[in-house]
C-alpha cells in the first residue's frame, strides 16, 4: 500500500493530472492510505465546501492514527536529522513515522523526506 503525503492529496483533490495518475495506479494496484496528521493538515484554513471534498476522499481510505511505536520511530527520526543538523518540519517527522511503523510506501512531493535514511519515499518531482 501506499501512503500518500498532503501535499499529494491537495494536487489529487485539484486536479493535478501527473498526481492523479501515480495515485490512481497506487490505488488499483495496492491501495492508499494516509495518516492522522495529514488529515488535521488538510482541514485546517479550509471553508466547509473544501473541507466536505476532503472528508469525502479520505472517507474511502485507512487514515492511519499516531500510535506508540509511530512516536518512537518518528522520535528516533528526529533525533538522527538534529544530528546531523538537517531537522525537518515535525508533522512531516510524525508522518514519515507513521508511515514507516506500518510498512507503506510514503508518495510525497516534499523533498525533505530525502533526508530521512529509514523507511520508503517516492518523491514526485
Amino acid at each position: 500500500m501506499a501512503c500518500l503525503d498532503t501535499n499529494v492529496i491537495i494536487d489529487y483533490i485539484n486536479g493535478n493530472e501527473k498526481v492523479r495518475e501515480l495515485v490512481d495506479a497506487y490505488a488499483k494496484n495496492e491501495g492508499i492510505t494516509t495518516t492522522i496528521i495529514t488529515k488535521y493538515e488538510l482541514l485546517i484554513g479550509r471553508d466547509e465546501v473544501e473541507r466536505q471534498i476532503i472528508r469525502s476522499f479520505l472517507n474511502d481510505i485507512k487514515v492511519y492514527p499516531l500510535e506508540d511505536k509511530a512516536a518512537e520511530v518518528a522520535a528516533n527520526i528526529r533525533r538522527k536529522l538534529k544530528l546531523s543538523g538537517s531537522l525537518i518540519r515535525d508533522s512531516d517527522i510524525l508522518i514519515a513515522g507513521i508511515s514507516t511503523v506500518n510498512d507503506e510506501t510514503l508518495i510525497t512531493q516534499d523533498r525533505d523526506f530525502e533526508r530521512i535514511k529509514s523507511g520508503r519515499f517516492v518523491i514526485i518531482k
